[in-house]
Order: structure tokens, then C-alpha cells, then sequence
């Protein structure tokens, strides 16, 4: 990390992009996040596969070994992805003293406005955990059943890709993630599961972003599937939803290519719908090429 006190502007909140590359669209979104929260943003990079350059931002290194030495032992495999919260402990631990903690995950997308009006929102909230689609389920969320082998409710659920919560709740937060560790049962917690159990065994006020804001944090927009199409977004300025999964097209096609995200048709629906002619035929070929494979 290039300096804790660069970071620190106020503090009342620490702003955190998370990622594991510093691409054109992690770029694009740490600099409308630093100019529209008018704060400094710290990149937290899973620097698992090396070293990741982040320009003129600060930067905290997270690894497994960084991990272990908050005492957490125990990780899956996929754990850079899967426990997003690692981010929230490393950053108290590196970035102390401030009064919330703001995440932000690197395939989202903010325009201009949408930032504004999310410093806004985040100036004039006082609750303890903000969250999309945070509150009860009508049927337990897929990583959240380990729960129950510790005696937690395991029905309340969230989306993890932009979150606020304030110091206490990151307490909490990593108290369970090591407690999880000597659980019986083959269960993992995501970070969804943690923050969602959380705030409700707690008691912690919340605000469910997607429920007060319905506009800005929308089902159509902000979810975990399907994925939009970054270069379809980033010219835009003034549209009021915030985007989730946003992926660049070179990296739809390297996944294509490689199979790693099983890309469909329809699970590109939306890249489709806002692609260029060309890029459209591009992917075209490609998914026939791979059910020809198959």
C-alpha cells in the first residue's frame, strides 16, 4: 500500500474498489468514484498471480497469506471471488480509524450521475449496513446453508457487489468467518452469507438499496446475472442505474473461447441487445464454434 493517510481524506468513510486486474473498466471506475465521492479511492487487489500496478491510486495487497495473518486459515479454493469480506479485514486492519467502510466491486458501473447521487445517498444514511436486495428470502440462499450448523437464521440473503457498513459490523463480520472455520459440515459462507447473518443476529440497522432505491439499484440492472456490456455503458453520463456484472467485450470473448463463465446466448442477452453489428457476429460465430466443439 503506497500510504494509509493518503486514503484517509475524512473519517468517516474509506472507500474500497475490489479487483484482481486494473483493466480499462476497473480504471474507468476508480476514477468516476474518485471524482464524483470527491474522496481517495483504495484499489484492495487479490494479488494471488503477482503484483498488479494501480497507477496513481493506493492500493492494499491481498493474498492468502495476508489472510492467514488475520487468523483466517481455512479458505476455499476460489476464495479471492467467493469472500469478498476478506476485503472489509484488511482494510480496517490497514486503513483503521474510520467510521464506515464502503465496497465496491470492479465489474460494476457507475455514470457520472449514478455517482453522484450514490455520494448522496451515502452523505445523508446513518444505518449501519447498506446493501442491494438485503432482508429475508423465501428460500435459503445457496451459500448460506452452512448456517444452520451454527445455529444462525440462514434465510436472509444480499447482493455483495457494492455495500457500506460501518466499523463495528466488520467486527461481527470477521468474528463469524472464523467461527465458520471450526463448523462441522462441508458448508463455505460467501460474503453474502456473512453480511446478511450479520445484520440480522445483530440487530444493525439497514437500508436495502434495491427496495429504497428501486430505480438506481433495479433487478434489470443490478444483479448477478445476466452480464452487460461495458462498452455499450461507458459513454453514458447522466443514466441513473448502477450496473451489475459489467464486462468488457474482450473479456466476453476470452470466456467464450475458454468456456470459463459457460457463456450462452441467452445468458448474453443483454450483451446482444446493446452490441455493435460486428461484435454481434464475433460472438455469434464464436458460440457456434463452441457448440461444435462440444
Amino acid at each position: 500500500m503506497k500510504s494509509a493517510e493518503a486514503s484517509r481524506g475524512n473519517n468517516r468513510t474509506a472507500f474500497l474498489l475490489r479487483t484482481n486486474n486494473f483493466d480499462i473498466p476497473v480504471q474507468v471506475l476508480a476514477r468516476c468514484l474518485r471524482t464524483f465521492l470527491e474522496a481517495p479511492i483504495t484499489i484492495i487487489c487479490d494479488e494471488s498471480d503477482g503484483p498488479i500496478e494501480v497507477h496513481d491510486f493506493d492500493k492494499i495487497s491481498l493474498t492468502r497469506e495476508s489472510v492467514q495473518a488475520l487468523g483466517i486459515t481455512k479458505l476455499p479454493e476460489n476464495w479471492g471471488w467467493f469472500c469478498g469480506d476478506l476485503c472489509y479485514y484488511i482494510a480496517e486492519k490497514e486503513l483503521p480509524g474510520f467510521e464506515y467502510y464502503c465496497l465496491i466491486e470492479s465489474d460494476v458501473f457507475f455514470s457520472d450521475s449514478a455517482a453522484n447521487t450514490f455520494k448522496s445517498i451515502l452523505d445523508c444514511s446513518k444505518a449501519e449496513v447498506l446493501a442491494a436486495r438485503l432482508g429475508p428470502k423465501p428460500k435459503t440462499p445457496r451459500y448460506s446453508k452452512g448456517l444452520k450448523h451454527l445455529g444462525l437464521n440462514a434465510n436472509w440473503g444480499c447482493l455483495f457487489p457494492v455495500t457500506r457498513v460501518r466499523s463495528p459490523v466488520i467486527h461481527k463480520m470477521m468474528a463469524l468467518r472464523i467461527r465458520n472455520e471450526s463448523a462441522s459440515g462441508k458448508y463455505v459462507l460467501n460474503d453474502e452469507a456473512i453480511l446478511a447473518s450479520v445484520t440480522f443476529e445483530n440487530d444493525f440497522s439497514y437500508v436495502d438499496l434495491s427496495d429504497k432505491y428501486p430505480r438506481m439499484f433495479s433487478e434489470s440492472s443490478f444483479s448477478s446475472n445476466p452480464p452487460h456490456l461495458f462498452e455499450a455503458l461507458v459513454d453514458t453520463s447522466s443514466d441513473p442505474q448502477v450496473y451489475h456484472p459489467v464486462v468488457q467485450f474482450k473479456t466476453i470473448m476470452n470466456r467464450i473461447n475458454s468456456g470459463e463463465k459457460n457463456y450462452t446466448r441467452f445468458r448474453l442477452r443483454k450483451v446482444f441487445e446493446y452490441a455493435s453489428r460486428d461484435m454481434k457476429k464475433e460472438m455469434k460465430l464464436a458460440l457456434l464454434s463452441k457448440n461444435e466443439m462440444q
